[in-house]
């Protein structure tokens, strides 16, 4: 009888801990303002909106010792796929994402396409194009990515 009530208390002990671990540490809440929202719209050459077009949000699988680009920007084999966005019939999108993943975001084409953008080495064509660079209107919560052209292959 001292076995099993020994017993019994050893795996209450055991469940109490778990129960306690999980209530802490199971259920993450967020609150309205602890969340980034990036909005947008995708066009073709011509600046007609793309319905229903897929790219990749991406971030950066190593912060360091990454290879770039002839424009400067990572490789596709060191970007971590964090998001498929698919546009609307208007061709816009919306992407939020917790403040705590707030990293350095870029976009990357799925298929073939490409972006067509400007930067510092003026018109470029890439896979992959820097977020950081596409912000057009910012408050601290929403970001307005504007207008991004992309052509297909």
């Amino acid at each position: 009888m001292r076995n099993s009530s020994t017993y019994i208390g050893k795996v209450f002990t055991v469940f109490t801990f778990l129960f306690v671990v999980f209530l802490n540490h199971g259920c993450q809440v967020y609150e309205d303002n602890m969340f980034f929202t990036y909005i947008g719209t995708v066009s073709d050459e011509s600046g007609n909106p793309v319905e229903d077009y897929e790219f990749g949000f991406t971030e950066l699988k190593y912060n360091i010792n990454y290879t770039t680009d002839e424009n400067f920007l990572p490789q596709r084999g060191f970007l971590k796929l964090v998001y498929i966005v698919k546009t609307d019939i208007n061709g816009e999108f919306k992407i939020v994402i917790p403040r705590k993943n707030q990293a350095r975001f870029f976009f990357m084409t799925l298929g073939g396409s490409r972006f067509v953008f400007e930067n510092h080495l003026g018109a470029v064509e890439s896979e992959v194009r820097d977020i950081f660079e596409t912000v057009v209107k910012s408050d601290q919560l929403v970001s307005d990515l504007g207008q991004i052209e992309i052509i297909f292959k």
